[in-house]
C-alpha cells in the first residue's frame, strides 16, 4: 500500500487477525493505495460487532474511540489529528453486498486487513513480487451488468 498506511496496517494486523471473521479495509483508502497515495480516512467493514472492534483497536493502540452510529454499528478510532479509522457492519448480508452499495464503483474495493491482500477490480495486482487476489464488483466497460459473484484470477 503506502508507507504510512503499511505501517499502520502492520500494527493492526495482529489485532484484526484475532477476530473470528475477516475485517476488510474498503473504499477510498484501497483506491488511494492502488494509486500510491496516502489515505487518512480508513474505512473497515465486518460482519458484526464493528463498534466493539473499534474500541478493541483503540485500546490496543492506546487512542480514543467512540460510537458514530449505534443502530448501524459504526465506531470510530482517532489517531492523532490526521488519521481516522471507521469500523462498520456490512451494508447488507456480506462483503459483496457492502461493496455493491458503495457510492462510486471506483470505491467498491476491499482489502483483507489482517492479511493485507488486495481485493480489487477485475485484474491482477503485483506488489513486491507477490501476487494478490483481486475482486471486482462494479461494471466493466462494455458490459451492462455486473457478474453475480466476484471474479477471481
Amino acid at each position: 500500500m503506502n508507507g504510512e498506511n503499511d505501517e499502520l496496517l502492520r500494527r493492526l494486523g495482529p489485532i484484526l487477525a484475532s477476530r473470528p471473521a475477516p475485517v476488510y479495509l474498503v473504499g477510498g483508502a484501497v483506491r488511494d493505495a492502488l494509486l500510491g497515495r496516502a489515505a487518512y480516512d480508513l474505512d473497515f467493514v465486518v460482519a458484526h460487532d464493528a463498534i466493539r472492534l473499534a474500541f478493541a483497536v483503540a485500546d490496543e493502540l492506546r487512542v480514543a474511540a467512540y460510537t458514530l452510529d449505534r443502530e448501524r454499528d459504526i465506531g470510530r478510532v482517532v489517531l492523532g489529528q490526521e488519521i481516522v479509522l471507521d469500523f462498520a457492519r456490512f451494508r447488507g448480508p456480506d462483503l459483496e453486498a457492502d461493496l455493491r452499495a458503495r457510492d462510486f464503483t471506483i470505491n467498491a474495493l476491499a482489502v483483507n486487513a489482517a492479511e493485507v491482500s488486495i481485493l480489487a477490480p477485475d485484474a491482477s495486482y503485483r506488489s513486491g513480487g507477490h501476487r494478490r487476489s483481486l475482486w471486482w464488483t462494479g461494471r466493466p466497460a462494455g458490459r451492462s451488468t455486473a457478474p453475480d459473484t466476484p471474479r477471481r484470477h
